[in-house]
């Protein structure tokens, strides 16, 4: 048996086949408000946009979100992330991912999610994949009505190795090696703070890093 570990997983396309974000504002829109599905074309063009550089990555989730939610109960954003999450653990995810989970809680490491995606989605999958901490970006709540504005910052990048960084002070994780699984290059900020990582389906910047650094092996997952 090795020591107590503190085990980061990334969740899209690391976890999860794909990106998740777009997935769950469509399946909102399918299920709740199909009318907002004539606003895809609209939704595309502001990709563009983020493309050109018209904007930030995270004005283009806040635009998204505005499009095919908009504002909603708390109680109705639940019960539809609840859902999407059934669907993604069942279905979407990879199942050397699974494995991989399965065995880290089956040897007692502690289990965190570190995503982009928004925590009201997320949190479902954590839980039934049973991660023991969760770190994502989060939408502001007012008088009980999910806004689409972020909260804090955007789980991505340099934020959000800040954010494991944060996490792992306050809970006092700090005496533990550190193992982290992702699949992007924007994850390289969290990849140079821990002890080592897998490089899941790499990316090209991910796989040169990963060539230049020891502590970082690569696997394809399926």
């Amino acid at each position: 048996m090795h020591p107590q570990r503190l085990v980061i997983f990334d969740l899209d396309r690391t976890i999860v086949r794909f990106g998740s974000y777009t997935p769950f504002l469509l399946w909102h829109a399918w299920h709740h408000a199909p009318h907002r599905l004539l606003l895809v074309p609209v939704m595309l063009l502001a990709m563009a946009a983020y493309k050109l550089k018209a904007f930030s990555r995270v004005r283009l989730k806040e635009v998204m979100f505005t499009l095919m939610v908009g504002r909603k109960p708390v109680a109705h954003i639940d019960a539809v992330a609840a859902a999407f999450a059934d669907m993604i653990v069942r279905d979407k995810c990879y199942a050397d991912a699974l494995t991989a989970i399965a065995r880290h809680k089956a040897e007692g490491d502690i289990l965190v999610l570190a995503t982009a995606s928004y925590a009201f989605y997320a949190l479902p999958i954590a839980r039934k994949l049973g991660f023991d901490h969760l770190v994502a970006t989060t939408l502001e709540v007012r008088d009980g009505m999910v806004i689409p504005h972020t909260k804090g910052d955007n789980c991505y990048g340099s934020a959000k190795r800040d954010m494991i960084q944060s996490l792992i002070e306050t809970e006092k994780l700090g005496g533990l090696d550190t193992l982290f699984y992702t699949d992007d290059h924007s994850d390289i900020p969290t990849l140079d703070m821990v002890g080592a990582a897998v490089a899941v389906n790499p990316t090209r910047k991910l796989r040169r890093y990963a060539l230049e650094h020891d502590r970082v092996n690569t696997a394809i997952w399926h």
